[in-house]
């Protein structure tokens, strides 16, 4: 009987002897039940969206009834149960009470302890402590603020809401800031972890199996864009900055599972230019897993519209994938005066006298306005007298055009109310228009040195 055992198990292993077998790098495992990854501020409520993920990596089952979660606003943040035991490779989840209701994502599973908790979006941290001995401890923000069981070595930097802090492997290298990164929470509860034999008394032949792989193509596990400046509205919105490119920030988690060193390059594409980026490694969360980061910009007078981001991720042997994130830029109205004061210069009373604009900006006593947003725009102008101690010139004194002509549709008179001219400077790397000005200085006016004010607005059409 044994020998027909042996026989079966040589017949399995070379029927899959070619199918699989994937390098793999062995990292050391620390050797106390650790803290995988802490969300304290949640997208949506602070009340129930936060959660708290333990992780077993040691081979031993480890009795946790009675531990303990500090925080720096209670000592005693949440208590565990008893009868509560974590296998070797198992996850253990700590949420705030109503977590299910409150959960930024609903995929996301139920906890396996809920309990009112409180953790801080600024300078704190949590531990996890066996009575009074402090298994495990993570930090965030300045280390000035934390009380000293709280972190380890230098914390780690603040999150944006939304993220997680997720520890890179199952290993301790007491130092939060090296141990930890900013990453989407991927949150996992006990029932997640590996299952437990069943208790079969039947006689079990184990058979090994053997699978051989010459390659694996990468994978695109995550892309995130940056920076989100309205948090309130869904998907990612980057808002233009006025007469300067706008920075687009890029992280990518890319995977190989022959190793993330096999990982030659990550391009990035922002569509629809095709402008073209690359990103670098900048860290590793295990093996198969890395960081990539890289920026690329967009130019004030770009449209407001749907723009993406596409990746394509090669290893060493020109296996590549592809992936891409969405985001919006927004639409900004803005206007730029190259001069900050405009001089008539000397004139007699009843004389008249021109400032002449043009279409060239940076000729200071030729006024031009530019158009530094992304909106198509009409402009409007407002004045005040011209003063010089009790005496007065009337704003009504002046004339002003957006064009060449005094008795155009962009042309009037000013006044102290604001009037709107269509304009229609369109966005663009030079949207200029010029604005001319026409004085007259009434007769009779005292002499002096006369000051006033002129006001230039934009709007969309």
């Amino acid at each position: 009987m044994k020998k027909n055992v042996k026989n079966i198990q040589m017949k399995m292993m070379m029927s899959v002897a070619l199918l699989f077998l994937g390098g793999m790098s062995v990292y050391a495992s620390a050797d106390h039940v650790i803290i995988n990854q802490v969300l304290y501020d949640p997208i949506g409520s602070e009340t129930g969206g936060e959660a708290v993920e333990l992780y077993n990596p040691t081979s031993s089952f480890v009795n946790i009834s009675g531990w303990v979660i500090k925080t720096g606003s209670s000592a005693t943040d949440a208590v565990l149960g008893n009868n509560v035991i974590l296998q070797p490779t198992q996850h253990y989840l700590i949420a705030d009470a109503g977590w299910d209701a409150a959960k930024d994502n609903v995929s996301w599973p139920v906890a396996d302890h809920e309990e009112p908790i409180t953790l801080a979006n600024t300078n704190s941290g949590v531990a996890l402590l066996n009575g009074t001995k402090v298994i495990d401890a993570v930090g965030w923000g300045d280390p000035a603020f934390l009380l000293p069981d709280l972190f380890e070595g230098s914390p780690a930097p603040q999150v944006s809401a939304g993220q997680a802090l997720r520890r890179l492997l199952f290993s301790d290298s007491n130092n939060n800031s090296a141990d930890f990164v900013a990453l989407i929470p991927d949150f996992h509860n006990s029932a997640g972890a590996n299952e437990t034999p069943g208790n079969d008394s039947k006689p079990v032949s184990n058979v090994s199996l053997v699978v051989i792989v010459t390659n694996s193509q990468p994978q695109i596990d995550q892309i995130l864009v940056a920076p989100d400046e309205d948090l309130l509205a869904s998907g990612v919105q980057i808002l233009p900055f006025p007469g300067q490119n706008a920075t687009v920030n890029v992280t990518a988690v890319v995977t190989d599972l022959n190793q993330h060193t096999t990982i030659a390059s990550v391009k990035g594409l922002l569509q629809p230019f095709g402008r073209v980026f690359y990103l670098n490694k900048t860290g590793f969360i295990n093996a198969t897993t890395a960081l990539f980061q890289g920026t690329s910009y967009l130019q004030f007078f770009e449209a407001s519209q749907n723009y993406s981001i596409v990746l394509d991720a090669t290893d060493d042997t020109n296996a590549s994938v592809a992936a891409a994130a969405p985001f919006q830029y927004s639409s900004v109205t803005a206007i730029e005066l190259e001069t900050a004061a405009l001089n008539f210069g000397f004139l007699s009373a009843g004389a008249a006298t021109f400032l002449l604009g043009d279409a060239l900006f940076g000729t200071v006593s030729q006024p031009t306005v530019r158009n530094i947003g992304n909106s198509k725009i009409d402009l409007g102008i407002k004045g005040s007298a011209l003063a010089s101690g009790g005496a007065s010139i009337p704003v009504s004194s002046i004339k002003y055009t957006f064009d060449a002509s005094f008795s155009s549709n962009v042309s009037g008179t000013l006044s102290t109310s604001m009037s709107m001219k269509p304009a229609g400077m369109a966005p663009g790397a030079a949207s200029y228009v010029p604005l001319s000005l026409e004085l007259t200085v009434p007769a009779g006016t005292k002499s002096g040195l006369f000051n006033g004010q002129l006001m230039l607005a934009a709007a969309s059409p």
